[in-house]
Parts: structure tokens; sequence; C-alpha cells
């Protein structure tokens, strides 16, 4: 059984999240504000989209690249990652992994903040708790700063996109 739900946008498009009001928030600004519009999307064959987290960037990187194109997404994050793999094309390549140096780390997930997830992101509580009170913010940031670890392999960038380097294929966005 899923651990995520969906919401859903104009198109009727379902998008499986953590969170639906922050996967309304990342559906606003990508899809509809075009955060990321700028960008040539069909320069090469692939896209590579590090932190993919529920891979909102990632489908509409495959949307504006056309079915020619092949998102590589990386989220080290194991509740993360079954959104991404769920939010993508199955031409598209996903993995469930961080990028760095080599090794394992503990990670911190934010169920509550997804975004915030991250290499010791418990840690930024006590500065999020001061720009909250410091801009008079209504906010439970104790309550967004739950946190579980997840002990998450990391590989470098070089090793990840080897495949595509490989090949000769050429990466329009990184």
């Amino acid at each position: 059984m899923a651990e995520y739900s969906y919401v859903y946008d104009s198109a009727c498009s379902k998008l499986a999240c953590v969170s639906e009001n922050e996967a309304s928030f990342l559906h606003r600004k990508i899809f509809v504000e075009e955060e990321y519009g700028h960008l040539n999307y069909r320069c090469g064959k692939h896209i590579v989209d590090v932190g993919g987290n529920i891979g909102v960037f990632s489908k509409y990187a495959a949307h504006r690249g056309g079915d020619d194109t092949i998102v590589w997404s990386f989220e080290p994050m194991p509740p993360l990652f079954k959104c991404l793999q769920a939010n993508v094309r199955d031409t598209d390549k996903v993995y469930n992994l961080g990028i760095g140096h080599t090794g394992r780390v503990k990670m911190d997930y934010l169920p509550n903040y997804t975004l915030l997830s991250g290499y010791h992101a418990s840690l930024n509580q006590n500065h999020y708790e001061k720009v909250a009170n410091n801009n008079s913010v209504d906010v439970d940031v104790k309550h967004a700063f739950k946190s579980t670890q997840y002990e998450v392999v990391i590989v470098p960038l070089s090793m990840a996109l080897k495949p595509i380097v490989e090949s000769d294929g050429m990466i329009s966005i990184l």
C-alpha cells in the first residue's frame, strides 16, 4: 500500500506527495509560475535532477523536454523516493541515492516540511524559530522539524552519470 496521497492540478494530473500543501506549493511554483521555464529543455537528451524530492521538477522537465528526453532523478530519502517513482514516466531513471562523497550518511527526514530534509537538517530548527519570531510569523517550528533519520547511500555525481558519459550523451540541464 502506498504511503503517500495525491493532489490534482487543474488538468486533473495527479501528483503523489507526502504533504498536500507542500505539493500544491511546488506545483504552483514550477508548473503555474514556471520558475524554471527559462531553461532550455531540448538541447540534449538527458536532464538531471539532483535532490528530486517528490519529482515535481522531474515531471515538469519531462513535459518540457518531450518524449525523447530522459530525466535522471536522485533522491536519498525513502518516503520522498516513493513519491518520485510514482510521479515520473516509465522511461525516466530514478535512483534512491544522494549525490556527494561516496559513503553512507544519516540524513534528517522532515515529513512535515520535506523541502528542508537533508544532512543535519534538524540543526536548523533554532535558526527558523528565530526567523519566525523576528518576522512575527505564527508557525509551529517544532512540528515542522519533527524528524526521522535515514541512513542513505551517497555517490559522486560522476559515478551516477557514468552511463550518460560513456554513451556520449549530452546533458541538457543539471
